[in-house]
């Protein structure tokens, strides 16, 4: 037993050296920018950054050089291994070159390590440096499953074989990176706001296991490791068998009647709408995002909305929560104990105070055993009430600017008088989205000056009495 206990002892002290050698020997490798390992000739690729690993698929031909400025006074040596570094065996001087501040390997093999050894005591007191190597067949995707069961709400992680493997320099045995695209169809929203396949595609670097978004839609994966371009190979991209989603999605939006021209908000002609002429703002299943897309919709008070939702098949019939909270600032926290419905539409909801709204729309799945759910936020501001008054309008007919009509925001009752210059009342009105269209009793009224007096009240209870002078205006 005590031998034992030695004996591991032992491993341990060796392993813990190579590793402080191995550390040494990367901040030599920093110290000098030229020092490390290429493919010299032939077909090979570094698999990735983080570890001296080449994948090639056929090693003849393949010749590798190490680079260190530290070659010049001393030369080197190289070892080759299987299994452990400790086990290393020395190359014969005929299998690599050496010459000022280089050397050249011949003679590559496949699935195996390389050690060059290489300095005076730089790296470690008593010791030569090390840089450590492997050179590893590339092996092409040939199987791709997942397991529904461990799944989460908004992952899926693909198992990817077969699995590539080197054996660093404490002789452990780690798998090699591959980088992989991918693409699926998944359920989003078309430019027309109605539900539409789209194709999702996205990198990742990834070893023996490969995490995606979840797809909200039943579709097959296409997988593509870049080292095969890389290699020159010929192997094709890998589609998985087809995968059946239980991730609900839901894609809602608010609709509303397109503003009046006069309302007045500066931004009206950047909103989207449908081919019904209807401002349409799709919710964002990032809450931050919602708020930022705050300036994408402003309206006056009082506003009716339409809050629709497009679901996928997953989604349970019953499983719809709205929420919806009001104020100037509002956070995610705010929409708990917030006010709710549970229908899939809700048609015809007012808006009337002014300020910031937020609505939510959380959706459950169908699968009673994971029970997902999925959230999406829509923001828009409902603004103060305001009243702008033009001082000229010129009816002729022409189109532009043919009436005398106050641009006005959240306003709840309105009243206009205009009086010619003699005090006799020309129009009267109580319908703010209507105007003067310069007629009194139907027939043109002369041009010159007219006085108004307007009296209106916002939502916010914020009182809008206004006089004034307007020029009526016609060309000759």
């Amino acid at each position: 037993m005590d031998f034992i206990r030695e004996s591991k002892y032992e491993i341990y002290l060796k392993r813990m050296k190579r590793y402080i050698i191995s550390l040494l020997s990367l901040f030599a490798v920093l110290n000098a920018y030229s020092e490390g390992f290429v493919v010299k000739s032939g077909t090979g690729v570094k698999a990735d950054s983080r570890s001296n690993v080449i994948l090639t698929n056929v090693a003849k031909d393949l010749t590798i050089e190490f680079s260190s400025g530290s070659i010049d006074s001393t030369g080197c040596r190289w070892y080759t291994y299987t299994t452990d570094p400790d086990s290393a065996v020395v190359l014969k001087e005929n299998e690599y070159s050496v010459d000022s501040a280089s050397t050249v390997l011949e003679n590559v093999m496949m699935d195996c390590g390389y050690i060059v050894e290489y300095g005076d005591s730089t790296c470690s007191s008593g010791e030569r440096c090390r840089s450590y190597l492997w050179v590893a067949k590339y092996k092409g995707i040939s199987s791709v499953t997942w397991n529904n069961s461990e799944a989460t709400c908004d992952e899926l992680c693909l198992k990817i074989q077969p699995t590539m493997y080197y054996v660093n320099s404490l002789g452990v045995r780690r798998p090699i990176v591959r980088h992989l695209s991918y693409s699926y169809k998944d359920y989003t929203l078309s430019d027309k706001f109605k539900p539409d396949t789209t194709e999702f595609s996205d990198k990742t670097d990834a070893d023996t296991m490969m995490c995606i978004p979840k797809p909200a839609l039943d579709t097959k994966i296409t997988i593509t490791d870049e080292l095969v371009q890389k290699l020159g190979l010929q192997f094709p991209a890998y589609t998985t068998e087809l995968f059946k989603t239980t991730a609900p999605k839901a894609l809602p939006l608010m609709r509303v009647d397109d503003k009046f021209e006069h309302e007045a908000d500066p931004n009206h002609s950047t909103w989207s709408k449908d081919d019904d002429g209807r401002i349409v703002l799709p919710f964002n299943t990032d809450f931050s995002q919602a708020l930022a897309d705050t300036s994408k919709f402003k309206s006056s008070s009082p506003i009716t909305i339409d809050l629709m939702s497009y679901p996928n098949s997953s989604v349970s019939p019953t499983g719809y929560v709205w929420e919806f909270v009001s104020g100037e600032r509002i956070s995610e926290d705010d929409f708990a104990g917030s006010l709710r419905q549970y229908d899939s539409t809700v048609y015809a909801y007012k808006f009337t105070d002014p300020g910031l709204h937020c609505v939510k729309l959380t959706v459950a799945s169908r699968d009673s055993m994971t029970r997902c759910k999925s959230s999406s936020y829509a923001c828009f501001r409902v603004s103060e009430s305001a009243i702008y008054v033009p001082n000229a309008f010129t009816p002729n007919g022409d189109g532009i600017n043919d009436e005398f009509k106050v641009a006005y925001r959240s306003i709840a009752s309105y009243r206009c008088r205009i009086y010619d210059q003699w005090g006799t009342k020309v129009y009267d009105s109580e319908d703010i989205t209507s105007g003067w269209d310069g007629t009194v009793y139907g027939s043109a009224a002369s041009i010159g000056v007219y006085f108004y007096v307007i009296e209106a009240k916002g939502v916010d209870g914020t009182s809008h009495n206004k006089k004034g002078a307007v020029n009526l205006l016609r060309s000759k």
